[in-house]
């Protein structure tokens, strides 16, 4: 998609690389071949993984809080066709949904294992679990774990947040 496009030239160009995405150039501009961009998800998802394609040699990463919903498929492929290692967490919320029901202990511990980090423990975390990696965005799978979401982001990629608005 055009947007992969403009992306990856502008990350290169942030980062000093010269790459030619025009159409009148000699250079081949580098293309999104992934079903997705196609769709309405398609080109922020592009945006997203376009730094990741020259980020630092111990890679990047993207993370889904509450990975619900058809479009995980999509986002696990685009990340693996660009050698980005998708993070997928539970946001409390929808944690507590999904174990509500639980009998088994197990399976409740399993989840809550998988939950993202509480406030204030997001840059420890991510130096843990990551191990430095670059993480390049955070994609939300619902509305429960909107503020999660927006808080992951805004503490690990500032450069991508727009701020925290706590709702009333």
């Amino acid at each position: 998609c055009e947007l992969w496009d403009l992306a990856l030239a502008t990350s290169a160009t942030q980062r000093g690389q010269r790459i030619s995405t025009s159409r009148t150039s000699r250079t081949r501009p580098i293309r999104c071949t992934l079903p997705l961009c196609t769709g309405t998800r398609g080109p922020m998802l592009c945006l997203l993984l376009a730094p990741a394609a020259l980020a630092a040699p111990t890679g990047a990463a993207l993370i889904y809080c509450d990975p619900v919903g058809y479009e995980g498929r999509y986002f696990r492929e685009a990340c693996e066709a660009r050698g980005v290692l998708l993070v997928r967490l539970w946001s409390t919320p929808y944690a507590a949904m999904l174990s509500e029901d639980l009998e088994d202990a197990e399976e409740r511990a399993a989840i809550q294992r998988g939950c993202a980090p509480a406030a204030g423990e997001e840059a420890a975390w991510a130096e843990s679990a990551l191990s430095g990696m670059a993480i390049t965005g955070v994609l939300c799978g619902s509305d429960a774990g909107l503020a999660t979401a927006e808080r992951l982001q805004h503490a690990l990629v500032p450069a991508r947040t727009n701020g925290l608005v706590p709702a009333p």
